[in-house]
């Protein structure tokens, strides 16, 4: 929270003053809230979820939950002290998890209608719980956890122990594998169903349950160590005998899902070697012959979760153009886009009803998040929430996609904010804004609509290596990691500057994390800019490659070792902005955190 704070004063560099905006200030910004994680009820008539709000003078963010009937649209408030918020099966119980009084978190319960001070605590596992998932007939409790980690010896916790392989790349703590355990539904009889230094795969997703409760599908990885991510298997065990079978071991794994007839099982592969961006499905029985080819090859990272509907269709959402999309499929590869319009969805917080209702949050153009319902394929979707009626009201300026050819032809893509009252015959000041490595979308957004408030024009591109465009484009980054992603953002910018409305002499920078790199690249390769703000970048490929857990997982300025070969060496100086750094000639801010993969 502090870096975003710091982020949104810090643009105060960029030569306006936002104590005389009239428009959407800083101050009222921060009236946005984030609406997510929809949650319907078992019997479809009630919807619960979160709202997220940013208390600024007290630097730090306000959680409230919320419960909805859907028959009369009305809502009240609920107060749940933990995370990971669930409906029991019943529907009479909310389940989360909340810190019990030795400090580790457990499942608890309360009634929907409950005071707080009623809730149970459902399990009392001698470790912190990381995920739970009750089984399909309430009977039993899948849930995660690690052994409690224990501080080096002699080590004090304000000085660090060098360890390249942990999960902080300087750790005073050893690392754990997290296992499968179960338990019956009243936290009594626990059992650990998986063992060994073999771990629940930290980027594969969640285990879960077949749909007759007799089996737990899962990703593992050799060993806790988040380095080992490319050691992928899809696994599942059977409850009742323990016995754990091995399905697939042959790319990089995510998101196992049971098919509904409980006989095969869905995920999202790449057999790409070391490229994280799972983008084709896959399915195969339980014996593990699989198939030979996607059962669908979307072209997109879907990275994030699958879902599956009451009749066996599969859903999945995916970073798409300059929005984000659904998709509704059969295993046999037959996949629909969702019609949704211009929403632009939060991939990851959607909930289907058992009569296969999508509620799902979703931005647009001119409104924050709400929440909202689509009742099937034919349908359009209707919003359920209104908790960001203010900016309905505010002149925020048009957005558009905008295309153009990159230096070796590709089509990218990006968008463009105009300030409000735009006029086509003045000049402006501009922002290029890069995302980190993901995409930039349509959607609301407070800290770029602020600036354009301030007469800005805001560019926001898709360089290559982002989510949105395919695997070609996504994989382009590979052996060209900053000129590249630089390059494009020139060509796109050129195509906004060749209509004669942006001031060649104030246009400014800001980017995150891989935005970052890319930002001092354009420092470091054009001497054009009034100013660069970049927030926790990647300035030296070798120091991330070195302190992080991705030194296993070399990809973006080269798919080999800079250590076993020269010219990967001298590849890994050149695509790092701190080799150039004596080009660079722009007044250039640089504020950090502590994440190891921005050293």
């Amino acid at each position: 929270m502090k870096a975003i704070i710091t982020c949104l004063i810090c643009t105060s560099c960029i030569h306006f003053s936002l104590a005389q905006n009239t428009r959407l200030t800083l101050e009222n910004a921060f009236e946005e809230v984030f609406v997510r994680s929809p949650k319907i009820s078992p019997d479809g008539n009630y919807l619960l979820f979160m709202t997220r709000k940013t208390k600024f003078s007290d630097n730090e963010y306000e959680y409230s939950y919320w419960l909805m009937d859907l028959k009369n649209k009305s809502k009240k408030q609920v107060t749940i002290n933990g995370r990971s918020v669930n409906w029991s099966k019943d529907g009479q119980h909310f389940t989360y998890l909340k810190n019990d009084e030795k400090g580790f978190a457990q499942v608890f319960k309360i009634g929907i209608n409950d005071a707080p001070e009623k809730s149970i605590q459902v399990t009392h596992a001698d470790r912190s719980i990381d995920y739970y998932q009750y089984s399909p007939d309430n009977k039993r409790i899948l849930y995660t956890a690690e052994k409690p980690k224990k501080i080096k010896a002699g080590i004090e916790k304000y000085i660090t122990a060098f360890e390249v392989k942990n999960n902080s790349y300087l750790s005073t703590e050893e690392p754990s594998p997290t296992q499968l355990w179960i338990c019956d539904s009243n936290g009594e009889n626990p059992e650990k169903l998986t063992a060994g230094e073999s771990t629940l795969s930290w980027i594969g997703g969640n285990p879960v349950w077949s749909p007759d409760g007799n089996k737990i599908a899962f990703i593992s990885q050799a060993s806790p160590y988040q380095a080992d991510l490319l050691t992928r298997v899809l696994k599942y065990v059977n409850v009742e005998t323990k016995e754990t079978v091995d399905l697939d071991d042959s790319g990089i794994l995510m998101l196992p899902t049971f098919t509904k007839d409980n006989l095969n099982i869905v995920y999202l592969k790449t057999n790409d070697g070391r490229f994280n961006s799972p983008t084709k499905l896959y399915k195969t029985n339980l014996k593990g012959v699989k198939t030979e080819n996607p059962i669908w090859d979307l072209d997109r990272d879907v990275h994030e979760e699958l879902a599956i509907y009451p009749d066996g269709s599969i859903l999945a959402a995916a970073a798409d153009e300059t929005s984000a999309s659904f998709w509704k499929g059969k295993t046999n590869g037959s996949f629909e886009k969702l019609p949704i319009g211009k929403l632009v969805p939060t991939t990851t917080d959607h909930s289907i009803s058992h009569k296969g209702e999508l509620y799902f949050s979703a931005k647009s153009d001119q409104l924050p998040e709400e929440i909202y319902y689509l009742k099937d394929e034919n349908s359009k979707p209707e919003r359920l929430t209104n908790f960001n009626t203010y900016f309905e009201n505010l002149n925020l300026g048009k957005t558009e996609t905008l295309t153009w050819l990159t230096q070796d032809n590709f089509e990218a893509n990006g968008v463009l904010l105009y300030p409000p009252n735009f006029d086509k015959e003045k000049t402006y000041p501009a922002l290029i804004y890069l995302h980190n490595k993901y995409a930039s979308t349509e959607a609301f957004s407070s800290f770029v609509k602020m600036i354009a408030a301030n007469d800005y024009i805001v560019f926001m591109p898709n360089y290559r290596g982002s989510y949105n465009l395919g695997e070609s484009f996504q994989k382009s980054v590979i052996d060209d990691a900053m000129e590249g992603p630089a390059l494009d953002v020139i060509k796109g910018l050129e195509s906004i500057q060749d209509q004669g409305f942006i001031d060649p002499n104030k246009i400014s920078i800001y980017g995150h994390g891989y935005g970052g790199l890319v930002a001092l690249g354009l420092a470091a390769k054009y001497d054009k800019w009034s100013s660069i703000i970049v927030h926790n970048p990647i300035t030296d490929w070798l120091d991330l490659l070195t302190l992080s857990h991705l030194n296993s997982n070399y990809q973006m300025p080269n798919i080999s070792s800079p250590w076993t070969d020269k010219k990967v060496l001298a590849n890994y100086q050149n695509q790092s902005p701190l080799y150039h750094v004596h080009k660079i000639k722009a007044k250039t801010l640089i504020f950090a955190t502590d994440v190891p993969y921005y050293p």
